[in-house]
Order: C-alpha cells, then structure tokens, then sequence
C-alpha cells in the first residue's frame, strides 16, 4: 500500500470515530435538554412524555458508544496484524 493511500484510509478512520463522538456528545446534549424541559412542565403526562424521549436518547447514546468501541477494538487488532 502507498503512503498516500494508508494516509487516506488513517483520515477515513479519524473521520470514522470524531463523527461517533459528535454523534455521542449529541445524543447526551439532547438527553440534558429533554431533561430540563420535563422539570419545566407541571403536567405529568408531559413530563413523562418528554422524559421517554430523554431516555431514548440515552439509549441512542449507549449504542453509538458500544459502535465506537467495537471499531476502537477492531481498529486495535488490525494494529497488531502489521
């Protein structure tokens, strides 16, 4: 393989795993925010409402963070191939 194509595969990879953490620091930000709205609200409906949507958002988040750790795992183990 060519320096120029291991360094584009090693920016793809980069790309590949800041766009999982934005994807995580999104999914927790949205998590905070629905939170604050369900203490705004007197009704419990809403408050229930909007606090099933807040933990959909963690779940969102629990996912993309095992994907960013099976690729840091598969990533750690191509390393070790070379």
């Amino acid at each position: 393989m060519t320096d120029k194509k291991k360094k584009k595969k090693h920016d793809d990879r980069d790309e590949f795993r800041e766009m999982l953490e934005l994807a995580i620091e999104d999914e927790i930000s949205a998590v905070a925010m629905y939170s604050t709205m369900a203490n705004m609200v007197k009704s419990e409906v809403l408050k229930c409402i909007i606090l099933s949507i807040a933990k959909d958002e963690w779940d969102h988040a629990r996912n993309w963070m095992t994907v960013l750790d099976m690729y840091n795992n598969d990533n750690d183990k191509d390393k070790h191939k070379r």
